[in-house]
């Protein structure tokens, strides 16, 4: 295979140099985290690292990006190898655990894809303390609604914003579990996280929050 023709239908759209100027950690492989990475690999970012600590279970299979050939495996194994048959050479680097404090270093691009509140500003923190990264992407989703919020050191506005919608996880709505995700609303909240970045890696205007309700089709 020819990898230069890879990208040869988004080489107008996406620059291959600035993607690949840094590497991204997404932090959460379930509904969003497992379609993002996909999406972040066919674009064709170089190096991706994976944390989570959970396994894939019979519940994973109808919103989530895994295969009955995954059930309990870890679900950063999982995302790994299916990222290595998509592009052989992309670095995958695999933590099968939680986040912890200073776990990364360098000029790491964060997608903060977890279910716990309290988790994601522990990861927002670390973030906001490090010195090299710049870019913060957290998803959420619930059913058929999702908003994804992106955050950039070079704008001290966007911080404050994130902090403004931090809620902690009693103020949560939650939802039965039988109506805890879609894959076609964790999918379209993975898109959008990988759009703001591209946008921001290409010098775009990055919007600071992006609000989908799918049941009534609206957006903000």
């Amino acid at each position: 295979m020819e990898h230069k023709e890879r990208h040869l239908r988004t080489a107008s759209i996406i620059d291959q140099a600035k993607l690949n100027g840094r590497p991204v950690a997404v932090v959460g492989c379930g509904a969003i985290g497992s379609h993002l990475a996909k999406m972040l690999a066919q674009m064709g970012v170089s190096r991706i690292d994976l944390v989570d600590f959970d396994l894939v279970d019979a519940t994973n299979l109808g919103s989530q990006g895994f295969a009955e050939a995954d059930l309990d495996k870890p679900k950063t194994q999982a995302v790994s190898e299916t990222i290595k048959k998509l592009d052989s050479r992309i670095e995958v680097n695999a933590h099968n655990g939680r986040w912890e404090r200073g776990m990364f270093k360098g000029d790491y691009a964060i997608f903060a894809c977890v279910d716990c509140m309290t988790i994601r500003k522990h990861i927002f923190n670390d973030w906001v303390r490090s010195k090299d990264m710049q870019f913060f992407v957290d998803g959420r989703m619930a059913a058929e609604s999702l908003v994804v919020y992106a955050v950039d050191k070079e704008n001290p506005e966007s911080i404050g914003h994130w902090r403004k919608n931090w809620f902690p996880n009693s103020e949560a709505i939650h939802s039965g579990c039988t109506a805890k995700s879609t894959i076609y609303c964790a999918s379209m909240a993975a898109a959008t996280m990988a759009t703001l970045y591209k946008q921001w890696v290409m010098g775009q205007i990055v919007k600071e929050e992006v609000v989908f309700n799918l049941l009534a089709m609206e957006c903000a």
